[in-house]
């Protein structure tokens, strides 16, 4: 993993044959309406996260999904899918 930033890396969970590219950002901590909260990473197998993306806020990525570059995902993305741009 050649991220940037994993700001919790207790709450990341990543499956096998998984590639994560640099400067990604992996955050489980937010912040809302004067709160802090931590969500958990879940990241599934055969899944590939591209450069200069960010996944937080609970992202549940389940196998075979491509996160392209310069991406934003949150919550629950479906098996086989294609995110580029934001969830």
């Amino acid at each position: 993993i050649y991220t940037t930033l994993i700001d919790t890396p207790d709450l990341l969970s990543i499956e096998d044959n998984t590639y994560i590219s640099n400067h990604v950002t992996l955050a489980s901590l937010s912040y809302g309406r004067s709160t802090y909260k931590l969500d958990q990473i879940r990241i599934g197998s055969d899944c590939s996260v591209q450069t200069r993306s960010v996944l937080q806020h609970g992202v549940y990525m389940r196998n075979n999904v491509l996160i392209k570059s310069m991406s934003y995902a949150c919550g629950e993305i479906p098996a086989n899918s294609t995110i580029d741009g934001t969830t």
